[in-house]
């Protein structure tokens, strides 16, 4: 499973607040509408928080890909997405 299958599938799973996503061996806890966070228990911040948009969790993707330890999709500063 991939990073973005994995993480969709722990946050559509997850609860209203404080949800929690594991990918591998990395577990991220967030809440919504709050900055601070948790990777392994340890604590860390985003820039942007994590909120609902039309029934979807949304979390920034960069910071998040950078928290669990993957390498965002895409290079030299550019993002591509696909269905």
């Amino acid at each position: 499973m991939g990073l973005t299958a994995g993480l969709i599938a722990g946050l559509t799973a997850g609860r209203a607040q404080g949800v929690t996503s594991a990918f591998g061996s990395v577990q991220l806890t967030f809440t919504l509408d709050q900055t601070g966070t948790f990777v392994n228990g340890d604590p860390a911040t985003l820039l942007a928080a994590p909120r609902v948009v039309g029934g979807r969790t949304m979390l920034p993707l960069r910071e998040t890909a950078a928290l669990l330890g993957q390498p965002p999709p895409g290079a030299a500063g550019q993002v591509q997405l696909a269905r």
